[in-house]
């Protein structure tokens, strides 16, 4: 143990130029709790409870000794409500936004899993922070934030690059549905899962009031598993007009063993500043 810390104390000691590096660690958190009603007219049931979700994020960023260089390193762990008494704690508690960047002017390579900009938050406005918070599985999966092979859940590299009309974006994962539960050891495939990929942009081409994403992801054939020929596609606009904002997004899904599903959202919203 004490070998392997020296070991990762000189390498992070290359890296990072002594005295004249610039580093700094922030440590930021935030916890949610919520009331919700139901009653249905279909049936007899009505249901009403109080939901929560703590987080806390570590991130830490500086200059390295390479020139024009910089880096930032974080994780968070989400605490939601429903993890405590599921088979999933670990997974879910873990796998939100770790990574490691490293920054050269407009350009940004990323290695980690729920970082890279993605096609999971919709721009159609809503109430909420986004549609899958109020049409989630118990109103028949009428919306989802999974689009496709969904390779952002998965760890993998990607690379960022911005421009004056937005960012470009590529993502990929040698093994898709693997958050990087194990440590120097990779999950072993034991579900028929392959690689993927994901490209993108998200920017406002120029337009100050304007805001469009453009998604594609497609996971690798695996021949003679259940799992197989996997993609989608996410695209979405919005444009906001001073003390209205209106949007569209349509996001395709298709699978082997499903027929193509297609959905579609348009809303607006009018936001009002009080004083």
């Amino acid at each position: 143990m004490k070998n392997k810390l020296m070991l990762t104390s000189a390498l992070v000691g290359s890296l990072v130029a002594g005295t004249s590096a610039i580093a700094q660690t922030k440590i930021t958190g935030d916890l949610a709790l919520s009331y919700t009603g139901n009653s249905s007219t279909a049936d007899l049931n009505s249901a009403r409870g109080m939901g929560r979700e703590a987080q806390l994020n570590v991130q830490n960023s500086g200059t390295t000794n390479i020139a024009g260089l910089s880096y930032a390193a974080g994780f968070s762990l989400e605490f939601d409500g429903n993890s405590a008494t599921t088979a999933t704690d670990a997974t879910s508690i873990s796998n939100e936004n770790t990574f490691i960047d490293f920054i050269m002017g407009d350009t940004t390579l990323t290695f980690g899993v729920d970082h890279i900009q993605n096609s999971h938050n919709n721009l159609a406005p809503t109430a909420a922070i986004n549609m899958a918070e109020i049409l989630d599985a118990q109103l028949s999966v009428s919306y989802t934030n999974s689009v496709g092979a969904n390779p952002k859940e998965s760890i993998g590299a990607g690379i960022m690059q911005k421009t004056p009309y937005g960012t470009l974006s590529a993502l990929y994962v040698p093994n898709n549905a693997d958050v990087g539960s194990r440590d120097t050891r990779f999950l072993q495939d034991k579900v028929g899962r392959e690689s993927a990929y994901e490209i993108g942009f998200r920017g406002n081409l120029g337009v100050k009031a304007l805001d469009v994403k453009a998604f594609v992801n497609k996971e690798g054939n695996n021949p003679g598993v259940g799992v197989q020929h996997i993609e989608g596609k996410s695209f979405g606009v919005a444009y906001n007009f001073g003390q209205v904002t209106a949007g569209v997004d349509k996001q395709y899904t298709q699978k082997a063993v499903t027929a193509l599903s297609e959905q579609k959202n348009c809303s607006v919203r009018s936001f009002i500043r009080c004083y």
